[in-house]
């Protein structure tokens, strides 16, 4: 008598083997965007312009890398106070500024390509603070400390900055808010 067994075992083995392989790379051959992002798609380090939008996606397995951009509204707070003056040379401080912003979508790619830790860099200190003085600069003194004047002035002053820095239809700054102003 000679037992079967022996000589099934390398075939369910190597059966075994080829399902993990094809689980394995198709495993990796999937990506899923969460709502509110866009991928950034890497080929072999090569950034691709084209972003992958949210939901179920694929890519080329062990090649293509694929990297979240937020696309959310975002904040971002600066503390301390800048100083600026108003068009009659009055002098005034800004303190509490917080901006809100949010990264087009379409130009999700543009900006991890382009801008070094875009997650703490996009948004600078130097170009909020420009923005602001040229806002306040652009006010009488009797209109500089109102925040239905000031606000709306720094957001456009702010996006005119983003897209002269970053082209139009990058970064749409959506509100800035000022905590305190005074004299």
């Amino acid at each position: 008598y000679v037992n079967p067994a022996p000589r099934k075992l390398p075939r369910v083995l190597g059966t075994v083997v080829l399902l993990i392989a094809v689980l394995v790379v198709m495993g990796n051959a999937v990506e899923v965007i969460p709502s509110g992002f866009t991928g950034v798609v890497t080929t072999f380090g090569q950034i691709q312009e084209k972003p992958m939008p949210n939901g179920f996606n694929w890519k080329i397995p062990f090649v293509q890398e694929v990297l979240q951009v937020n696309n959310k509204q975002q904040d971002i707070y600066l503390e301390g106070q800048i100083w600026s003056e108003a068009s009659d040379q009055t002098v005034v401080y800004l303190e509490g500024v917080t901006v809100t912003y949010q990264i087009l979508p379409e130009r999700s790619a543009w900006i991890f390509a382009n801008v070094s830790d875009y997650t703490n860099n996009l948004v600078s200190r130097t170009l909020v603070d420009s923005a602001l003085k040229t806002a306040a600069k652009s006010l009488a003194s009797e209109d500089v400390t109102n925040r239905g004047l000031i606000e709306p002035a720094a957001r456009e002053s702010l996006q005119a900055a983003m897209d002269e820095k970053y082209g139009a239809d990058t970064v749409k700054v959506i509100k800035v808010v000022i905590a305190n102003m005074d004299f």
